[in-house]
């Protein structure tokens, strides 16, 4: 009979690699989450959806990053690393591959709505997604492409990309935070027309966008003197600039056309005609968006319009002010001569940062006149918080089977696990509640950090914290909370709670730290007869005689712990740490076994999930078949 032991639980530990291209000094920081948290809101806005991260982290100075993750669903088969970090891909990916996970990459395109690729070699520049709707006549460059990846990519793009200094990310990422409209903002939010005041060439490259919405970028130009009143002002002189301003691989819907840094070489037109590179002294260029505008094209291979979210929702925006009602579209500013300019694609949420592009000109003084120049600066990097919760079952006859209904004890736990921005630890605020005991042994519920005891300050809060105490006989600080279940829950009549405060004096390495719900843990007849999760090890005061005696297939020492067989060869655990949903409205309470009820029969996906090794029926925790330990059956 083959008995293969394996960490019996439905979560499992990884290692998350990931590497930012970026500039040197510039720290990305980044949220981790087990579904896709960006949605498309109104007017292709990109939103976050209401689920939690199960990890954040700051890379380090060159955009590297590569540490351990724990308790992850077993069901997950991928994760998705989510930032809004300017210059750098707003989402990556990282797969499952058995009990490991692949360095975090861009996102698989989207297979299901993709437009045709171009048949032959010249064959797109007459596809009709080169076309535009009756009525929206722009001027163009040239034509773009829907095929190998790519929608609306410019055939017109320049070779070279520009560079972004990590000053001018720090810059950006403090003056467009995405989603929110920063006090200060009133400094750069100014009419975003460019003036020429000597002939000039100029060139735009795109350095990021913060949207879902597939929008077309324009440009057009007017005589300084002569301030355009009207959209029909400008209608004749617009030049399509970006077909789909979009990056490719964003993760935040949409499909991309260009990659970060790349750029197109304006041509000024007169009266519809390409007069050639040089914008002559006196006259201005304006920019134009055309909110998702390119989404029929790329979804159903359909003509470009000027109207995106149909003809009844405004969505075309301007960086004439007048020509938007008097309201401002844009925020514009220059770090020495490195121009910035973000454009606000909606009506709502006003950060000014879904398309951010960079504006060069030669001579460099030929546009600059009236641009406001800022002080390069950043945001601090603040603590980052993740949020761990879950359920925890014991079983309290070990080393013996008993009846493996798993409901001796009963805990959940929310937690709030404080990191800086060298991903240490430096707070813990851990909330137990006692939720059930269904036993005749006094059990006590604990848990033990892999920190020192005299390296941490712990404080108790709540209904059960006078009997709450750190254990003074073990150097890694232990945790005692419930010391007598049955009582604490008066026969399971009511539950109880404590919170527990943990300041790390000083900050612990993450590679080190296990989160919530650390190394949880009952005693049961006697202090020293513990019972942890399947191969965590006991503590130091547990009597070693106890392990591998009776039904116990413990080898102490060796790092297999708290694991037992069936007749059948099945293995089965003595304890169970049950992950919480991180969507709040997909998370389903943790049904309580009923007395004698063996988990197994209650469950009847969990053999399945053992007898798998974990590969199947990984959310098994979510299908009893009886009625919980707190209710009784129908008729009784």
């Amino acid at each position: 009979m083959d008995k293969t032991i394996w960490d019996i639980s439905p979560v499992r530990d990884y290692t998350l690699t990931l590497q930012y291209d970026v500039p040197r000094n510039y720290q990305v920081k980044f949220d981790v989450y087990t579904q896709n948290p960006l949605e498309e809101g109104e007017g292709g806005q990109v939103t976050l959806r209401n689920i939690r991260p199960v990890d954040a982290g700051y890379t380090d100075e060159n955009g590297y990053y590569s540490e351990r993750i724990t308790d992850i669903q077993s069901t997950i088969k991928e994760l998705y690393i989510y930032t809004d970090a300017p210059g750098v891909p707003r989402l990556l990916v990282a797969k499952v591959n058995g009990n490991t996970l692949s360095p975090a990459t861009l996102p698989e395109e989207n297979t299901e709505t993709k437009s045709p690729v171009m048949r032959a070699a010249d064959d797109y520049k007459t596809a009709i997604y080169n076309q535009f709707v009756d009525g929206f006549t722009p001027c163009r460059l040239g034509y773009w492409v829907n095929g190998n990846g790519y929608y609306g990519r410019p055939d017109y793009l320049l070779a070279d990309q520009v560079t972004v200094s990590d000053k001018v990310l720090k810059t950006i990422r403090k003056r467009l935070p995405e989603g929110k409209t920063p006090a200060d903002i009133k400094e750069i939010l100014v009419e975003g027309d460019i003036h020429v005041t000597k002939d000039a060439r100029i060139k735009v490259y795109l350095i990021d966008e913060f949207t879902a919405a597939n929008s077309v970028m324009g440009y057009y130009t007017y005589p300084t003197d002569k301030r355009p009143a009207t959209r029909d002002d400008v209608a004749g002189s617009t030049v399509v600039l970006f077909p789909n301003a979009k990056v490719r691989g964003s993760g935040a819907g949409g499909y991309g056309a260009v990659k970060r840094g790349e750029g197109i070489q304006l041509h000024y037109f007169e009266d519809g005609v390409d007069k050639g590179e040089v914008f002559p002294t006196g006259v201005s260029v304006g920019w134009v968006i055309y909110n998702n505008g390119y989404k029929n094209a790329v979804g159903s291979n359909r003509k470009v319009t000027d109207s995106g979210n149909g003809k009844d929702v405004p969505s075309t925006f301007y960086s004439t002010p007048e020509l938007n009602g008097g309201k401002k579209q844009v925020a514009l500013f220059r770090i020495d001569q490195f121009v910035v300019l973000g454009m606000e694609d909606w009506k709502k949420d006003k950060d000014y940062n879904d398309v951010v592009f960079h504006i060069t000109a030669d001579p460099v003084d030929g546009i600059t006149d009236k641009i406001p120049e800022v002080t390069p600066e950043d945001t601090p990097l603040v603590p980052l918080t993740v949020n761990p919760q879950g359920t925890l079952a014991f079983e309290d006859l070990w080393p013996r089977q008993g009846d493996f209904d798993l409901n001796d004890v009963v805990v959940k736990y929310k937690s709030e696990i404080t990191y800086n921005e060298n991903n240490e630890v430096t707070r813990t605020e851990d909330y137990f509640e006692l939720l059930w005991s269904g036993a005749t042994i006094h059990d006590a519920f604990c848990y033990q950090l892999n920190a020192r005891r005299t390296d941490v300050d712990i404080t108790f809060s709540g209904e059960a914290a006078a009997g709450a105490y750190v254990d003074p006989e073990l150097d890694l600080a232990t945790v005692r909370l419930f010391n007598d279940a049955l009582l604490q829950t008066a026969n399971n009549t009511k539950t109880t709670s404590v919170t527990v405060t943990t300041v790390f004096r000083k900050p612990y390495p993450k590679s080190q730290f296990r989160q919530a719900p650390y190394n949880p843990f009952i005693t049961t007849s006697s202090k020293s007869k513990e019972v942890h999760l399947t191969n965590y090890p006991p503590t130091l005061l547990a009597d070693p005689g106890y392990f591998g005696t009776e039904d116990d297939r413990s080898i102490y020492g060796q790092g297999t712990y708290y694991i037992t067989f069936t007749g059948n060869g099945i293995q089965m655990p003595y304890a169970l740490h049950i992950p919480a949903d991180p969507d709040p409205e997909k998370d389903i309470p943790f049904v309580i076994p009923r007395e004698s009820k063996r988990i197994d029969v209650f469950y009847p996906k969990f053999l399945n999930w053992v007898t798998s090794s974990g590969e199947q029926d990984g959310d098994w925790y979510l299908s009893p078949i009886d009625h919980p330990a707190n209710s009784a059956p129908e008729g009784e």
